[in-house]
């Protein structure tokens, strides 16, 4: 429920149906039934645990133990951090979009004073995924630096029905990238984001949309992170794998009879809007968004003059799969996006290449406490007598206030007015866009198909 899992058995032959107590963690990643159907084994995940496995009896509650009692669930196998009870928990966070769409998502406030916080706008990818609580230790590594992050559910996401999970399809897709930008006005209007202290981030589908987001809304964000995002849609569809390309034809429009419609929303044909630090974050041997993704962002950033790095991870594919590449990228996305986050409220211009190793040059790493977790391959040892909340088995060790200046009416409103404009119903998509375009200033020509 609302990104949560619960557990219901149901009889097949009789149709009646019997929930489960709730899950000692807040996902079920994936579950087994044992022969003879007495017991489930579970991966659980969690905000504050990762990867854990449990089982769970099917038979009558132990003696003295009411149904629902955790007896009923023991914990296998634990890796969650020695303080555990000290990360932060998200709470579900809900906002309406500008075309009176509701969006839901996570927010993950650090334990600091009440007030607007420097916040990161992290984004999922997929795009038919969904945000959810489980581990991420590049969120508690930001929160111990005290920033605040909301990772929303916005269009295209599953898990919200069917409608919900095709409105960002082709032409609509302007409508997700409005999204982005609906979060932020929230967020500020709420009180939750200090609107000068705002960074967006996202990997896959959602490097595409924090760089789709940064070019068409720059006012509203202060740095960048883009991990393997596309930047080129028509380049994207040349290089990925066949199936990919294959099964994004009806996600982001045909390169064969709409190569017009695949460059209006390619943030590469927008780069000359990018107007804050960014940093391009990729595995070389990428096959789902090959690495030519990312080489032509940063080209595209550097030729803007923009403070533009690049982390490329030899060896590493579309997910970072070894412990010491996970923890440097960690590392490496904290120490570039604090200091602009955290610095002072009000920006001073930035000469492009003024920090170390000029644009797109080396990264330096500073000292960060090691939040990334260990798992079972590398080589922690175990302990009796359960996981760190005392359930046995087997473990280890806001308020309304007024827009802010930033989001008044000005260009990112004329621009989001243009972009309601392309998704105006009944209109054809290829012109939707050629009159949105034109009204932000954008020009381009328009190819039948």
């Amino acid at each position: 429920m609302a990104g949560r899992s619960e557990l219901t058995l149901v009889d097949l032959p009789g149709g009646r149906c019997r929930p489960l107590p709730a899950p000692p963690r807040d996902v079920v990643t994936a579950l087994l039934a044992r022969p003879g159907g007495r017991e489930l084994v579970l991966a659980l995940d969690g905000a504050a645990a990762p990867g854990e496995i449990w089982t769970c009896d099917l038979t009558a509650p132990a003696a003295g133990h009411p149904v629902g009692h955790p007896a009923r669930y023991r914990c296998l196998v634990s890796h969650a951090p020695t303080r555990a009870a000290a990360l932060v928990r998200p709470v579900p966070h809900t906002l309406t979009a500008h075309d009176g769409r509701e969006l839901a998502g996570w927010w993950y406030r650090p334990p600091t004073p009440p007030g607007p916080l420097p916040t990161l706008i992290y984004l999922h990818g997929g795009p038919e995924a969904q945000e959810r609580p489980t581990f991420n230790p590049l969120f508690h590594a930001l929160l111990a630096r005290g920033i605040a992050v909301f990772a929303p559910n916005v269009r295209g996401s599953t898990g919200f029905g069917r409608a919900f999970e095709e409105a960002d399809h082709i032409h609509r897709r302007f409508d997700g990238i409005e999204d982005v930008a609906s979060c932020v006005r929230d967020l500020v209007d709420t009180g939750m984001a200090d609107p000068e202290r705002i960074g967006i981030a996202g990997r896959s589908y959602g490097g595409y949309l924090t760089l789709a987001a940064l070019v068409h809304f720059p006012q509203l964000f202060r740095v960048g992170v883009d991990v393997c995002g596309m930047v080129d849609l028509e380049t994207f569809y040349q290089h990925t794998e066949p199936w990919i390309a294959a099964s994004a034809v009806t996600k982001y429009g045909d390169p064969v009879t709409q190569p017009a419609l695949l460059r209006a929303l390619s943030p590469l044909h927008r780069m000359s809007a990018l107007a804050v630090p960014l940093l391009v974050v990729h595995g070389e041997n990428d096959t789902n968004v090959p690495v030519i993704e990312a080489e032509q962002t940063v080209a595209a950033a550097t030729a803007r003059g923009v403070d533009c790095r690049y982390l490329l991870f030899p060896g590493e594919g579309h997910e970072v799969a070894a412990l010491a590449n996970r923890v440097r990228f960690v590392r490496a996305a904290v120490d570039w996006l604090a200091p602009h986050l955290l610095g002072p409220r009000l920006p001073q211009p930035r000469r492009a290449g003024a920090a170390s190793g000029g644009p797109a040059g080396p990264f330096e790493q500073d000292e960060l406490a090691d939040l990334v977790v260990l798992g079972a391959a590398d080589g922690g040892e175990t302990q009796t007598g359960g996981d760190r909340e005392g359930h046995p088995g087997v473990g280890r060790q806001g308020h309304q206030r007024p827009a802010h200046p930033r989001l008044a009416e000005g260009p990112v409103q004329q621009q989001a007015a243009a972009l309601d404009g392309v998704a105006a119903p009944g209109v054809p998509g290829e012109r939707r866009l050629a009159e949105g375009d034109a009204a932000v200033g954008v020009g381009w020509t328009a190819e039948a198909g």
